[in-house]
């Protein structure tokens, strides 16, 4: 079985970008699919997305099973433990959203209407 590698190449005509491909034309043509269905931010993530996944299973598209996409996405949903990560407990949420009705009352911002 040959390992694949993705490439993300992106294509610019001016400040358009005309094309992104990853160097497999199943994967070409799926971005080709994606990007006259979508917005360009979209269209920039599904490929993002993409080029890690192959990145990480380092098969050919062809090869792929539903046990290897599973297995990543139990990789990715795994709790991550380091000095640089920060993990949001419940407590730290009920300050986050208190400290932000907080400013939206001082700013006198009304949430949803675009006034101030």
């Amino acid at each position: 079985m040959n390992e694949f590698v993705p490439c993300l190449v992106r294509c610019h005509r001016g400040s358009e970008l005309e094309s992104i491909t990853l160097g497999h034309p199943l994967l070409d043509d799926y971005l080709a699919f994606v990007a006259v269905r979508a917005r360009t931010n979209t269209w920039l993530a599904v490929a993002s997305d993409l080029k890690i996944f192959f990145g990480v299973v380092a098969k050919e598209p062809t090869q792929v099973t539903p046990a290897d996409v599973l297995a990543f996405l139990a990789t990715q949903r795994a709790p991550r433990r380091g000095a640089r990560v920060v993990r949001l407990r419940a407590s730290s949420n009920r300050t986050v959203v208190a400290f932000w009705n907080d400013a939206v009352k001082r700013s006198g911002t009304a949430i949803g209407s675009g006034i101030r």
